[in-house]
Order: C-alpha cells, then sequence, then structure tokens
C-alpha cells in the first residue's frame, strides 16, 4: 500500500487509541501511539461488553472471531430482576435475536483482553511505545509537537487524544485555544462535567450461581446492579448508587478503598439473584474499583490539528455499555474522513484548514448520535435506580407489561445508525435488518415535508366527504338512508334493519348506515351494480388486508391497529 503523507501521533494506548492505530495502520497512514502506563493491557479491574455497532467494525479489521473467542459465552440471556432478585422480565432469546437481526452478538471480556487483541493486530509494533505520558502539546502552522513527561518529543501532523475523560491533550487543546483564539472553546467547559452517579465495579472469579451467557440487571431504589457472565468462570458486576446529588467539575468526588468497603458494606446482603447475594461475588473478587461516573459529550472536540475522541469526547454511563463501542465508532469516523481529503489532495501534506475541517466532519457527523446514546444511559441508569415514585411504579407494574418487540426496536434505534469504515469490506455476517451505511440511501427525517404530506390527505379526505354528503343530499339519497335506519326496515323489499352488531352503540348506527347504503347495490341483478360493488372491493380489500397483518404485528400490539382486528372478527363472526 502507497504510504500517505500524513503522520498522526495517538495520545493513549485505549481501546479508542489501538483501535484508531490499526484502522491508520491498514491504510497506509503513519502513527506513533503514546501510553502513560508501563504494559499496554495493565489490569484496571475493568470490563467492556462488545456490541454488535462497535463488533462490525472490529469485524472489518480482522478481530472480531478473536474478540468472540476470547469472551467465550455470548450473551444469550437478559434479565431484569427486583431487589429479591427475582426475574420480573427476560428475554430468553436475546442472542439468537442479536445474531439474526444484526450479524454479531453482544460479548463482555477484560478490558485488557480487547486492548491485547487490538495490539497483538498491530503489525510495527515499535509505533506503540509505553511510559510516555503527555505533557504538552503544540501546535504550529504546519505541525503539532507532543513533548512526553519522559522528556521525549514528537512531531507529527496531528495528534488524536485517546486518553480518557480526565484527557491532558484535551487540556493542551484547550489552552492551545485560549492562546489563539479564545472564542473556539467554551470556557464553562472545564466545569461543566457532571456525575450523579458513583460506582464499584469489577471482576469475580469463582462466583456459584452465576449462570453463563447471562445479563442481569437488578432494580434497588436509588442503587442498582449489572451482572453479566464473562469467559471461563469469570463475573463482571456494577453495584451503582446514586451521589445524592449532581455534581460538577472539580467538586466530583474521588473515593478510597476504605469508602468502598464501607459502601460494599452497606449492601452486603443484598440480592443479585434469588441464590446469589452480594457478598458471594464480593468475596470472590479479583479486583474492584471505586470511582464517580461523569457523563458528558463535548461541544469542541478539535482545534487546528488537535483532535480527541473516546471518553476525551464523550463519556458514557457504563450501564449501555456503549462507551467503548462508540469510542470505536468515532476511530472509525475519523479514519473515513482523512483517507477522503487524503485521496483528495494526493501527494501534498494536509493544511491545518483541511485538517480542521476534517475533524470539523467528524464531529458532526457523531455529536447528535453519542448525545442521544449517553442520554438513553443515563435515562436508564435513573430508570434502573428507581429515583422517583413515577419511575418505581413504572418498572414495578407497567414495565413488565411491555411487549418484547418494544425494547428490540429500541436496540435495532441504537445499532443501525453505527458508522463503519467505508473503505475496508464488510466481511459476509448475515441478518436481517441493515446498518444505515448499507442502505442505498440512508433513513432521513421528513421534517416538514411530512407534516405538509399529513395536511394534504387531510385535506382530500375532508373534500372527499364534503362532494360525498353534498352529493347525497342532492340526490335525496340522505333522505332514504335516514328513514331507513329510523323505521328500521329495508323498503326497497321491506327487509328489516339489524341494529345490533358489535354492542356499542356509536359503530352499530355506523353499520346501519353502510347497510343501508350497500344494500340495494349487493342485491341489485343489474350488471352495472355488480360491476360497481366489485370495483369498490377490488379496492377496500388491499386496505383491510394491511390493517389485518399490522394489527397482527406485535410492535402495534398497544396501538389502534390493534383493535381493527378484534372489532373485523367480531363482525365477520356475529350471528346473521
Amino acid at each position: 500500500m502507497t504510504p500517505k503523507p500524513l503522520k498522526v501521533i495517538i495520545a493513549g494506548g485505549s481501546i479508542a487509541g489501538l483501535s484508531l492505530a490499526l484502522m491508520l495502520e491498514r491504510n497506509g497512514i503513519d502513527f506513533v501511539v503514546l501510553e502513560a502506563y508501563p504494559t499496554i493491557a495493565p489490569q484496571a479491574g475493568a470490563s467492556i461488553g462488545v456490541l454488535p455497532n462497535g463488533l462490525r467494525i472490529l469485524d472489518q479489521l480482522g478481530c472480531c472471531n478473536e474478540v468472540v473467542d476470547m469472551a467465550e459465552y455470548p450473551v444469550e440471556k437478559v434479565l431484569f430482576r427486583d431487589s429479591a432478585g427475582q426475574t420480573f422480565w427476560s428475554l430468553d432469546d436475546f442472542g439468537r435475536e442479536m445474531v439474526d437481526c444484526h450479524g454479531y452478538p453482544v460479548v463482555f471480556l477484560d478490558r485488557r483482553m480487547l486492548i491485547q487483541i487490538l495490539y497483538d493486530k498491530i503489525e510495527d509494533k515499535s509505533k506503540v511505545l509505553t511510559s510516555e505520558k503527555v505533557a504538552t502539546v503544540k501546535n504550529t502552522a504546519s505541525h503539532v509537537t507532543v513533548t512526553t513527561q519522559a522528556g521525549n518529543s514528537y512531531t507529527g501532523d496531528i495528534v488524536v487524544g485517546a486518553d480518557g475523560i480526565h484527557s491532558t491533550v484535551r487540556k493542551q487543546m484547550w489552552q492551545e485555544a485560549q492562546q489563539t483564539d479564545p472564542t473556539c472553546i467554551d470556557p464553562s467547559e472545564e466545569k461543566a462535567l457532571p456525575a450523579t452517579y458513583a460506582c464499584v465495579f469489577g471482576i469475580s472469579k469463582g462466583v456459584p450461581g452465576i449462570e453463563k451467557g447471562t445479563l442481569s440487571s437488578v432494580f434497588n431504589e436509588h442503587t442498582s446492579y449489572l451482572i453479566p457472565s464473562g469467559p471461563g468462570d469469570r463475573t463482571y458486576w456494577f453495584l451503582v448508587r446514586n451521589l445524592g446529588k449532581t455534581m460538577y467539575g472539580s467538586d466530583i468526588p474521588r473515593f478510597t478503598k476504605r469508602e468502598e468497603e464501607a459502601l460494599v458494606k452497606e449492601h452486603w446482603d443484598d440480592y443479585v439473584t434469588p441464590t446469589v447475594r452480594f457478598s458471594d461475588i464480593y468475596e470472590h473478587k479479583i479486583s474492584s474499583v471505586y470511582t464517580s461516573l461523569p457523563e458528558y459529550v463535548y461541544k469542541k472536540w478539535y482545534f487546528q490539528r488537535i483532535m480527541t475522541i473516546g471518553d476525551a469526547s464523550h463519556k458514557f454511563e457504563p450501564i449501555t455499555g456503549q462507551g467503548g463501542n462508540n469510542a470505536i465508532e468515532t476511530a472509525a469516523s475519523l479514519t473515513n474522513h482523512l483517507i477522503s481529503a487524503l485521496n483528495a489532495n494526493a501527494s501534498q501534506p494536509l493544511s491545518t484548514e483541511e485538517i480542521s475541517s476534517v475533524f470539523g466532519k467528524v464531529q458532526q457527523q457523531r455529536h447528535d448520535r453519542v448525545w442521544d446514546l449517553v442520554k438513553a444511559s443515563h435515562a436508564r441508569q435513573r430508570f434502573e435506580c428507581m429515583e422517583t415514585p413515577t419511575l418505581k411504579f413504572v418498572a414495578k407494574y407497567v414495565f413488565p407489561l411491555i411487549p418484547k418487540q418494544a425494547i428490540r426496536d429500541q436496540w435495532i434505534q441504537t445499532y443501525c445508525p453505527a458508522v463503519s469504515l467505508n473503505m475496508l469490506p464488510q466481511p459476509n455476517r448475515p441478518r436481517k435488518i441493515p446498518y444505515h451505511d448499507e442502505l442505498l440511501r440512508a433513513p432521513v427525517s421528513r421534517g416538514p415535508l411530512q407534516f405538509m404530506v399529513y395536511v394534504a390527505y387531510i385535506s382530500l379526505a375532508w373534500l372527499a366527504f364534503q362532494l360525498l354528503f353534498v352529493a347525497m343530499e342532492g340526490n335525496g339519497t340522505r333522505d332514504l338512508i335516514r328513514d331507513v335506519v329510523i323505521r328500521p326496515m329495508m323498503t326497497e323489499k321491506e327487509v328489516p334493519l339489524r341494529q345490533d352488531y358489535t354492542g356499542f352503540q356509536g359503530i352499530d348506527r355506523i353499520m346501519q348506515v353502510l347497510v343501508a347504503m350497500f344494500f340495494s347495490t349487493v342485491t341489485s341483478p343489474s350488471p352495472q351494480q355488480i360491476v360497481q360493488i366489485l370495483y369498490f372491493l377490488t379496492a377496500v380489500l388491499p386496505l383491510i388486508t394491511i390493517f389485518t397483518v399490522e394489527g397482527f404485528r406485535l410492535k402495534n400490539k398497544w396501538t389502534l391497529l390493534a383493535l381493527y382486528v378484534p372489532i373485523t372478527v367480531s363482525l365477520l363472526t356475529a350471528e346473521n
């Protein structure tokens, strides 16, 4: 592959950083990864859920099979449990549905395992450097220079901060912007980072009673648990609690081991299944961390030749597992736009303006999606913590009644808009539902056009209604129908008009009018009227078919469409 005239400095050997490095290497773009830790994949006590939107990109990079094999047990069942550990709602066919619909399962594994897989796939490992924590970042007109705490300097065309929520690159970017263009970065963002929840999370081994291939969410008041099974005899776990109020910036607390032990003791006897308490999990832990859970999407991800991705740009609650997967998505978006700019610019280096344009396109593509997902994660966390009496009522009495198809539809909306690498082939993974970038035309909102269409249809219906009744009034048909309904007797043949069809007076009156209108047509031997009724049936039968089919769909169970089916059946089966 012909080398591209670009060098990328990546700060952070994270999932975002190594994913980006692998993407760049596959496209012949030079890079260097600067990792602060002495090793690439340290055991930080963290797990990660890899979802279809992330696995699809990893599949393009040749990592999917390794990730699924390493995880061992894809999620087959999703269980929602109450404070006693009892299951009140479940998706027993979750694993099959994910693969059938999206082509990929949901898997959980150690974060370091995924990082190791990404690192192993990088061919030139001399470009991945450890013990190189970024200290300063300096922009110039033609390049950017990064200096590390070890005293080493690295020069490239762009620097990408994949160094987490407390990103040094982001802080340096803000400083650069303040000196060059103070209006570019909102100074209030430094204190805008919010955190409403804190979490003790960890990895345990050999916990009895945790079924393999399961993901359990345990609802409690102001706390919740997330318990996915892992590879081998591993169990991953998250105990989330409300901080009591939303805290911002430097006021967000950091916790000690003593504070972790105090929180664990408080919840020692909590049930996570009917037979497993939290104490059973914690006693088998091999690692744990107690931390606050900031959640935010920054307004500006880039300045000149500097950009942030992953948690440095968009930080999620862990409950939906979208943090790492969207870090991979943003890395893919950045790669797509870099390749597009390089292809358009042939052999010339990209200018600062062109690089800023690339970064702007990435943020434009990704910003709204990650904000929607961050807000969805927060909403789900509030729901599972039953933060208000209303949420508690919904969780206990309404949520168990929700059709499972409705939840699946929500997942479809989560996965299908995901980006992928547009320069690498998609491996053949059969699926029922295409991703948006696989469609010939991506779904778009109709906006004002949809409103205009509704207005047009309503106007035409009103016009048809008016013309029909004007005609009926003019030729005396309306008076004849009124007489028939009042008597009630079909005048021509002295046949009594049936008065009871459904038991609902309003519907029965409509049925009487319709029978009176069509009686002459369906009983007349006239060929003209027979042709007329056949024409009418050809027009109305497709509508009846559509209403019937749609009425049986699970997603329409609680809509007016569903009412059409029992009404139709009652009319067809009613006694003559």
